[in-house]
Order: structure tokens, then C-alpha cells, then sequence
């Protein structure tokens, strides 16, 4: 594969492992960002000159196949996480 820049993602065009293992993260990061704190990565990425990490985390996220195996309800299952993450650091 490319690796230097011919594509969206770290091989170039192909879309390789290291996106498999972060797309979840990535669309995690991207809602509670976006939703919990008003902010947008991809922007803020073009803001400071992270053009190329712009590119990558917008391909990852429009990837079809990240698309059709993203969680149909982002808000509530991170909701269930911090309400579980909040019960713990209640009972120390």
C-alpha cells in the first residue's frame, strides 16, 4: 500500500487495519465531542493544520462499511456509560 499521502487513510487508498481497530473509537470520540461538548474534530483539525488527520478521520467516518456497523444509538449507549461510570466513583 501507499503510505505517503496518496489517499484518505494511512496506507493511501487502502483502507487497512489501523482504521478497523480506531473507526470505533473514532465514531465514539466524534459523537460525545460533537454532542457532549460542541465540538467539531474535523474543523478544529483544519483550524490548527491537521489537514491530513481532517482527511483520514472524515473517510473513516464516511467508510460504508464503518457507516453500516455504527451504533444506531449513540446517545443512549454513552449515557449508559457515564451513568455506570458515575455509580462506581459514587460508591468510593
Amino acid at each position: 500500500g501507499d503510505s505517503s499521502g496518496g489517499g484518505p487513510f494511512v496506507l493511501g487508498d487502502h483502507f487497512s487495519m489501523a482504521e478497523c481497530t480506531t473507526a470505533p473509537f473514532v465514531q465514539r470520540a466524534d459523537f460525545i465531542l460533537r454532542d457532549f461538548l460542541d465540538m467539531n474534530v474535523v474543523q478544529l483539525c483544519q483550524e490548527h493544520g491537521y489537514h491530513r488527520v481532517a482527511t483520514w478521520w472524515t473517510a473513516v467516518l464516511e467508510r460504508p462499511s464503518v457507516v453500516e456497523t455504527a451504533n444506531p444509538d449513540p446517545k443512549a449507549s454513552t449515557q449508559r456509560i457515564i451513568d455506570m461510570i458515575a455509580g462506581k466513583a459514587a460508591q468510593k
